[in-house]
């Protein structure tokens, strides 16, 4: 995401080096990374169960598709004003919100299957996958500066070029999801049931970006919340309520 405008960061290497003059931000190296790594633990972890499914390409490619298209639509709401100033490269390569790539992503695919009335479900290997291409971004947002947390006086406080020592909350995430990451790629071991860990990780990961908000810098949506934690609720709700049977 972008940082807060009311708060002058300078960041801790939000350019890491330039080509032919133009500068390749951290944000947007890490985020590759972490596409890349996702997509190779989803490659492996579907092997698992034999054969690729014919349907896996269709899958990658609407999960990256919404998914980024979730994320941008996210950002872009969210920081509207300071989008108006950008260019075309500038306005590609900026910020987005992974809790907006997240759920488009989830949403894109169940709409793409059931246009194409696909049965299979892969969620077993995309819950390590999207867990470790979270963390691997995170350190993007880390070394950009962005997504940081609120002013601390702990130990692990990080100086983002204001003058205050703030928590690392990017790292925090990072650490978290790349637990995630193992916990998933362990079950998976066990062949559990078809798409429960994806289930599962929606709700873990959803759960802690509600609490996490309560270090970062986001302002304040409704009710006390920030609108991730408006939209971390509401979803988490949702599965619940659907587990439950109390909705179709």
């Amino acid at each position: 995401m972008i940082p807060d405008s009311h708060i002058a960061l300078t960041g801790l290497r939000p350019v890491l080096f330039s080509v032919a003059g133009l500068p390749i931000t951290a944000y947007a190296v890490f985020m590759t990374l972490g596409v890349g790594a996702a997509l190779l633990v989803f490659w492996h972890q579907s092997r698992r169960w034999g054969p690729s499914s014919p349907h896996s390409g269709t899958i990658i490619l609407s999960a990256l598709f919404f998914g980024s298209l979730g994320a941008k639509l996210m950002a872009v709401a969210l920081h509207a004003g300071q989008y108006r100033s950008f260019g075309l490269l500038e306005f590609l390569y900026s910020g987005r919100s992974i809790l907006g790539g997240l759920i488009g992503g989830w949403l894109g695919v169940k709409l793409v299957k059931w246009w194409l009335g696909i049965t299979t479900r892969h969620g077993n290997a995309i819950a390590p996958a999207a867990a470790l291409g979270i963390a691997i971004g995170r350190v993007g947002c880390f070394l950009g500066s962005c997504c940081y947390g609120k002013p601390t006086h702990s130990p692990f406080g990080v100086d983002f070029g204001d003058g205050q020592r703030r928590h690392p909350t990017q790292l925090y995430e990072a650490v978290f999801a790349l637990g995630l990451c193992w916990y998933f790629m362990r079950e998976n071991a066990k062949h559990p049931a078809p798409g429960v860990l994806f289930k599962r990780f929606l709700l873990a990961y959803l759960t802690f970006r509600f609490l996490i908000e309560f270090l970062r810098v986001e302002p304040v949506c409704c009710l006390g919340l920030t609108i991730f934690q408006v939209v971390s609720l509401l979803v988490v709700s949702w599965i619940l309520a659907r587990q439950r049977g109390l909705m179709v």
